[in-house]
């Protein structure tokens, strides 16, 4: 199996404070990923998203144009980041090595147009898992826009035919109200996609984001993957031990969103 993992950046990172690993938590999910890499033959194309880091910066430049300083000082930010995420995954015996998305992808007015998926392919066909990032790059429209970590998520599921997308989270998965008033009650346990603008409303969300927290990860969803019967997609708390684990072994886990795309 294929999974695509996409490590939040809300859980990696704390956005209330600019340049803020969680060091522990990164360190128990390379754990996870270890683990499942050793007990089953799924294999895994990990992303993560800017948290602290790349959204504190690029948070400068919503409303305007990115520049060529910002488009390097964002980037710069968000190679800082991955080289932290790279570290613990080695350091738990994860085989990872880094695909720069400012030099893999090429946007069009804000949508994907170039992808160089071939080495993706390669990387996961040597017992290598690629580790992608949300980050700036070239937009052969607007100069530079933000490929976020959830638009890549998506299309990667999409064009590398992986069975099963994971988005782990700091929070439960995908509330009617949030933050929510009546606890788990407003937990929503599965989305289907056909009615996103009947069962979802758009959350606040804690720091700095601008790619739109969960509502932004419904919409890629919708767009780029569409109505593929065996993709499995799932919302869950990374916070929570063993959840990403036991979810990539297909276990089931006491809290999550199901999201079902047809």
């Amino acid at each position: 199996m294929l999974a695509i993992v996409k490590l939040g950046g809300s859980l990696i990172t704390d956005k209330r404070k600019p340049f803020k690993v969680r060091a522990k938590v990164l360190k128990r999910l390379s754990s996870e990923i270890k683990e499942v890499l050793d007990k089953s033959k799924t294999k895994i194309v990990l992303i993560h998203g800017g948290g602290s880091f790349g959204h504190y910066v690029a948070s400068k430049y919503v409303g305007r144009e990115i520049t060529s300083h910002g488009f390097i000082e964002i980037h710069e930010a968000m190679i800082r980041l991955n080289s932290i995420v790279l570290k613990y995954l080695r350091k738990e015996g994860v085989l990872a090595e880094t695909v720069h998305t400012s030099s893999a992808f090429t946007l069009n007015n804000g949508r994907i147009s170039v992808a160089n998926i071939e080495t993706i392919k390669g990387m996961l066909g040597k017992g290598i898992t690629p580790l992608l990032y949300g980050d700036v790059v070239y937009d052969v429209s607007k100069g530079f826009g933000i490929l976020s970590g959830d638009t890549l998520a998506a299309y990667l599921t999409n064009t590398l035919n992986a069975e099963m997308i994971v988005f782990t989270t700091n929070v439960n998965g995908v509330y009617r109200r949030y933050p929510p008033k009546r606890g788990l009650r407003d937990l929503i346990r599965v989305i289907d996609l056909r009615k996103l603008d009947l069962e979802l409303r758009e959350s606040k969300t804690l720091g700095y984001d601008v790619t739109g927290g969960m509502l932004f990860k419904l919409i890629e969803l919708k767009r780029y993957i569409g109505c593929r019967k065996k993709v499995k997609v799932f919302i869950i708390n990374g916070m929570r031990k063993d959840f990403l684990k036991n979810i990539l072994l297909g276990r089931d886990v006491k809290f999550k969103t199901e999201i079902r795309v047809c």
